[in-house]
């Protein structure tokens, strides 16, 4: 029964529990405060939530001892989350305990073959680096380059990383690590790297395209990714994309690193960089050829802000960006005032591993704290005592 006895104090432990890893340390007074219980039941709560192992006392706030005074925060240690980001060339890991500071991280090549057997030890490296038992390991994200399909775990569109085609990645790597893993799209983590960096500021909806060695896309709303039915939503690499020239070509291919230097060099310019300065015929066909592939996502989803990230993308948006507005209002038939806002997201190399983190931790929370200060065998809903 969802109004049973159990279910309500689950549910009172679980928003204590979120309110003081927001506060990162709260008294008794702040958290009756922000729960709304009397100061008894937050007393009540927090023995229980102590004796569960969830909770400990932290540091006295000036003024002298006492009740009022003692603080609680929540254990790092109840359990772990670990975020690893795959790329080619390099895989990178971050363990964190519960209230989100990182206890290690590390970087290391590989040889792209061996994806599930990689990560499995790159996590072990972790823990011992930060002296954690491995049981302690609550969940993992892991980024790779490539959309996941929810329904089979199979990877698509991850040229750079063929070892990660043609089988469930996230069923392998849970048999390596014994532990609930979830795949995601690199493309996608640099979106919630961008919110947890503030550059997306408030806005409700956002458009992430990242121009690079190869072009993807991202949307999120309300601070979560949307994904789509089978994990390709926001990818508009093989959108088709008429050329100056008449061509029809990927929109991957007509924004590549070729297709920048080809454009640069038929203009009389020195590198792909110089075709990114305005008022150049390079400069035209690239903000064209970016507002086709944005076209697409404006006007199916109206975002309020797009971020472009990358080598090309970043660039791009801090130099072109009237000349991209102004193409893509061109291609909608609308004023430029009914699109959205326009800016560069300077990705950092990290950007994928933070956007991994962010989902790992919440789902680290919910795994530790599902519940509450009751034995982990209860069952909240169907017990009544």
């Amino acid at each position: 029964m969802t109004g049973s006895p159990n279910r309500l104090r689950v549910l009172n432990d679980q928003s204590a529990l979120a309110f003081i890893l927001d506060a990162g340390t709260v008294t008794r007074a702040e958290l009756s405060a922000l729960t709304g219980l009397s100061k008894p039941g937050v007393a009540e709560l927090l023995t229980r939530l102590e004796t569960a192992g969830l909770v400990e006392k932290g540091e006295l706030r000036p003024g002298g001892p006492g009740p009022a005074k003692q603080t609680w925060r929540v254990r790092p240690d109840v359990g772990y989350a670990a975020s690893v980001d795959v790329t080619a060339e390099l895989v990178r890991g971050r363990l964190q305990g519960l209230d989100g500071t990182t206890v290690a991280e590390l970087e290391t090549s590989w040889d792209g073959r061996d994806v599930p057997r990689t990560v499995a030890e790159v996590v072990a490296r972790l823990a011992a680096d930060a002296g954690v038992p491995t049981d302690a390991l609550l969940g993992a994200v892991v980024g790779v380059p490539g959309a996941v399909d929810p329904r089979s775990g199979a990877v698509r569109g991850a040229p750079q990383l063929p070892a990660l085609a043609g089988y469930d990645v996230p069923g392998a790597l849970e048999a390596e690590l014994g532990v609930p893993v979830q795949v995601e799209n690199d493309v996608n983590l640099m979106a919630l790297a961008a919110i947890a960096d503030d550059a997306a500021l408030d806005a409700r909806s956002m458009a992430f395209v990242w121009i690079d060695e190869g072009v993807g896309g991202a949307i999120v709303r309300d601070g979560e990714l949307v994904r789509g039915f089978t994990g390709g939503a926001g990818e508009i690499d093989l959108l088709p994309v008429a050329t100056a020239d008449g061509r029809i070509e990927k929109l991957a291919d007509a924004l590549a690193p070729g297709a920048f230097d080809r454009l640069a060099g038929e203009a009389g310019l020195a590198d792909a960089e110089s075709a990114l300065v305005p008022h150049s015929r390079a400069s035209a066909e690239i903000a064209r050829r970016i507002a086709a592939g944005l076209a697409a996502l404006v006007a199916v989803l109206d975002p309020e802000l797009v971020l472009l990230g990358g080598r090309y993308g970043a660039p791009a948006a801090a130099r072109l960006g009237d000349d991209v507005r102004a193409a893509l209002a061109a291609r909608l038939d609308t004023d430029p005032s009914a699109l959205p806002e326009l800016r560069p997201y300077p990705v950092g190399p990290d950007a994928a591993l933070t956007g991994a983190a962010r989902i790992a931790l919440a789902a680290a929370r919910r795994s530790a704290f599902r519940t509450g200060s009751l034995p982990s065998t209860t069952d909240p809903i169907r017990s009544s005592s």
